[in-house]
């Protein structure tokens, strides 16, 4: 197997900024609200940034939320006609996200800051579906040189023959 060590990882996630992402359900777990809800706590990663955790985005089934949440599984292709909802009903789905900073104080009393999706934003509560592209997707910036002399140019195929 070959291995490419330009590619090693620092152990860093990207810095995120406030915007829009393509993101993918890379986990799900089923849970209760403080109020008794059930919930599902979706793992988001940013599939134009390698699959990086973005955020987590929690979907509420109590009186109050089921509206949010409904436009959010919508957003995800989980079809209207689907009743019951299980974690393997929306792992691997994707849509676009707006997301912002998230500033809060731990339960050790730290400030911290963390990405949230904003429900004020977006087509549906935060979500876009992920065939309706929205204007402004954050991606990352295009490398335009060549990395190695043999390594192709921005447009052209790769024809390493591995």
């Amino acid at each position: 197997m070959r291995v490419d060590w330009s590619k090693e990882s620092t152990g860093k996630s990207p810095v995120w900024r406030t915007g829009i992402y393509l993101v993918e359900v890379m986990a799900c777990v089923e849970g209760e609200t403080a109020n008794g809800a059930p919930k599902l706590t979706l793992e988001l990663a940013a599939v134009d940034f390698n699959y990086s955790p973005l955020c987590k985005d929690i979907l509420s089934f109590g009186e109050r939320a089921m509206g949010i949440s409904a436009a959010k599984l919508s957003c995800l292709g989980v079809p209207k006609t689907q009743e019951e909802v299980t974690p393997g009903d929306v792992v691997s789905r994707r849509a676009f996200v707006f997301v912002a900073q998230n500033e809060y104080v731990n339960s050790r009393g730290e400030s911290r800051i963390n990405m949230k999706v904003d429900i004020n934003e977006g087509a549906k509560c935060g979500y876009w579906p992920a065939d309706e592209e929205p204007e402004g997707v954050l991606r990352p910036e295009a490398n335009v040189e060549p990395t190695t002399p043999d390594a192709p140019f921005a447009g052209e195929k790769d024809t390493t023959p591995f």
